[in-house]
């Protein structure tokens, strides 16, 4: 159809084990990577609002998480490491009640 856009996803239902493992693992074309093929979860489990988004929005989204954790991890280092400074077995032994790390 002319202006129709193809969907990334698509579901096949087999009637028994043995045909979904065969397509499962079956190399579907000799280029890699061309078609990711997975075993779909229950269709209850699937959430079908975000069954249209495409393989590259979902790198892209990837992405993005990614460099947002390496950024709160990396700024994460400097607070845990002026704690661990001070987290000395001689420093917390000053604090009542906890002069038994000591021995």
């Amino acid at each position: 159809a002319i202006g129709a856009t193809g969907l990334s996803t698509g579901f096949v239902t087999f009637l028994d084990l043995t045909s979904v493992t065969c397509a499962a693992t079956t190399p579907l074309t000799s280029k890699p990577q061309i078609l990711d093929v997975s075993v779909a979860p229950e269709p209850r489990d699937i959430i079908w609002a975000n069954a249209h988004v495409s393989a590259k929005e979902i790198q892209g989204r990837e992405r993005i998480v990614n460099f947002l954790l390496f950024i709160g991890g990396f700024f994460w280092i400097f607070p845990l490491a002026a704690i661990q400074a001070f987290a000395k077995a001689e420093y917390i032994a000053r604090i009542p009640g906890m002069e038994w790390i000591l021995t």
